[in-house]
């Protein structure tokens, strides 16, 4: 797909100050194939959109099949009748699932080829209590430890060839440091525990980038009314649905908004142990690198040795079995 022809048939699905922004600040980006995990959510549907505008490929991750279909429709709209198929594929991986988690990241090489970049926009929040089959929660698994699993096998596979972008969350500075806790799920309030599981990934994310084949890097998209609010197996009352969550699509920025940190942030290299969000107290305006909070990162080289220790655990159990 021709960056002008996208332009020119389908910018009218991305508001104007947007693609403004997108053509000021993000021109690095075009030609880049970016593999989008969570790209079915809708941080991470909105980004896609925008890395499509940008001229990139993309591989879509997703574990709905029924979302699946629905970005699917967003894609060929904005795409129109020019979208060449080679522009967007989708990979279907159940970032949940440790054992899926693995296969998606060894079988990705010959699957899908090489990839400039990685953006991971998956995460769930306060889904009801549950166990994969390996007896992790299902928040902790797809927040965190998934990300570790894919992010090291990646990294020795040669999958990715420039960075890996994490998304956090600002929730994360208002967090404990309990990374056992949180690993051995004794967390049980759920809105501490998504802010524990964003906090490590923070955490990963900046002593992984010594290590890792390719640059990693960490973003927030500030508070935003999206999919994680409104999940049909979501524990929030009818009452937060009802009046709440209506409220917050008025006040917070749109998920398009919101995902212009994650693009900014792609597009530009930042300092070890920063991260890019919101502008005006992490919520509103245009993206801007600062510097972690020493809170969240104090500790981190503990915390992600523990990480580290459950991913081994699980990966030696895989080969021992």
């Amino acid at each position: 797909m021709h960056k002008s022809t996208v332009r020119e048939k389908n910018a009218k699905m991305l508001d104007a100050k947007i693609r403004r922004y997108l053509d000021n600040t993000c021109k690095s980006l075009g030609g880049k194939r970016v593999l989008v995990l969570g790209a079915t959510g809708s941080i991470g549907g909105a980004a896609a959109l925008e890395l499509l505008y940008c001229g990139c490929s993309l591989v879509c991750a997703y574990r709905s099949e029924r979302k699946r279909h629905e970005l699917e429709g967003r894609v060929a709209a904005f795409c129109g009748e020019e979208k060449l198929s080679s522009d967007v594929r989708y990979a279907r991986v159940d970032l949940s699932d440790f054992a899926c988690v693995r296969a998606f990241a060894e079988e990705f090489p010959s699957r899908y080829g090489q990839v400039d970049c990685v953006l991971n926009c998956a995460g769930v929040y306060h889904l009801p209590s549950e166990k994969n089959a390996d007896g992790q929660d299902i928040h902790v698994a797809t927040n965190v430890l998934s990300a570790v699993i894919l992010c090291d096998l990646f990294s020795k596979n040669g999958a990715v060839k420039e960075k890996w972008l994490n998304t956090g969350s600002i929730s994360c500075l208002f967090s404990d440091r309990n990374a056992g806790n949180v690993i051995g799920r004794k967390e049980k309030n759920k809105t501490r525990l998504y802010a524990a599981t964003k906090r490590l990934l923070a955490e990963y994310t900046c002593e992984s980038g010594r290590s890792a084949g390719f640059r990693t890097a960490l973003a927030h998209p500030g508070i935003s009314a999206t999919s994680l609010f409104a999940e049909e197996k979501g524990g929030f009352s009818r009452s937060f649905q009802k009046w709440i969550f209506p409220l917050m699509k008025r006040v917070f920025p749109s998920p398009e908004q919101a995902a212009l940190s994650l693009l900014y942030a792609l597009s530009h290299d930042s300092a070890e142990g920063c991260w890019t969000g919101p502008s005006i107290f992490g919520i509103w305006g245009k993206p801007k690198t600062t510097r972690l909070s020493a809170g969240v990162t104090k500790g981190a080289k503990e915390d992600v040795e523990k990480l580290r220790a459950a991913v081994s655990d699980y990966l030696r159990e895989e080969k021992d079995g």
